[in-house]
């Protein structure tokens, strides 16, 4: 065997190896009766009690656009959520005089938020619900999904990563 096919098969050993050790994303939440063409677009994510918890993630429906970030992390017109367990000092969801209303949708306290910077509207929803803080944005003139709709659409698993998911759309 040459020294380039060794040094191969080390490396396939050690990707194997890698790929069987690495924890599972899981996700706090999870989005069902969306168009099946709606996947994860990015991904950050902390380790938490020997799993991948994910904190903040964004949805895509396909090559990111060159939306206001660029692309690099929400594509516009498409939600990007933040979810994190709550902590004892969780900071409450601010209600803006003029830019927000607070609402309930299915039994938890939502405040929704919609700005306009220049032509750029965000639309913005935060809440405390199963011991979660949610917290989900969009940057749009006409959103694919109103935030009050999509939050109508989350399973919300609660603060403990054991019952959390792989599978954040279902």
């Amino acid at each position: 065997m040459t020294g380039s096919a060794r040094t191969d098969l080390v490396q396939a050993a050690l990707v194997k190896l890698y790929v069987h050790w690495t924890p599972p994303l899981l996700f706090p939440l999870q989005l069902t009766h969306l168009p099946s063409r709606w996947q994860v677009g990015s991904v950050t994510y902390v380790p938490t009690a020997g799993v991948l918890a994910v904190s903040t993630y964004s949805l895509g429906s396909g090559p990111p656009n060159l939306g206001a970030d660029g692309g690099l992390v929400y594509q516009t017109g498409l939600p990007y959520f933040d979810v994190t367990p709550n902590g004892p000092r969780a900071n409450p969801c601010y209600v803006d005089p003029h830019h927000s209303a607070v609402k309930t949708i299915n039994g938890y306290r939502v405040v929704l938020t919609n700005q306009t910077f220049g032509n750029l509207n965000r639309h913005d929803l935060c809440s405390h619900a199963r011991g979660l803080a949610v917290f989900m944005s969009e940057y749009s003139a006409h959103p694919t999904i109103s935030l009050a709709s999509l939050f109508s659409h989350l399973r919300l698993f609660g603060r403990n990563p054991a019952h959390w998911t792989p599978n954040p759309i279902r």
